[in-house]
């Protein structure tokens, strides 16, 4: 099994404070819960050692919610700032680019003349 539901992760975490703290008894006793024949069908020592870490810090197994920019939902005046922002820049950079053309055509003349 590659994807571990919470009902899995709270069974571990349970058993292991149940069982003396013992990550083989833990996995033993998932593989009997959940009918695996394999004991490598079970959740890894580390994997458990990592549900119970986090159980411990959060009072959750799952991983916290990653830090950084938040979302933003996509409504009307969102929408509307950032084509306007696109359009500014737009026209800012198509400016720019028919000034340096202008520029290029006047260098260019200057130069078929004056040799």
């Amino acid at each position: 099994m590659s994807h571990f539901d919470g009902k899995h992760r709270a069974f571990c975490v349970r058993a292991f404070y149940e069982n003396s703290r013992s990550y083989i008894v833990t996995r033993r006793l998932y593989c009997s819960e959940f009918g695996l024949r394999r004991i490598s069908e079970a959740s890894s020592t580390n994997l458990i050692k990592i549900w119970v870490k986090r159980f411990e810090e959060t009072d959750s197994t799952f991983k916290p919610q990653a830090k950084g920019r938040l979302r933003t939902s996509r409504t009307e005046d969102n929408i509307e700032s950032y084509a306007v922002g696109t359009r500014r820049s737009t026209n800012f950079y198509s400016q720019e680019i028919v000034c340096l053309t202008v520029i290029a055509t006047k260098l260019a003349t200057n130069f078929k003349l004056g040799s």
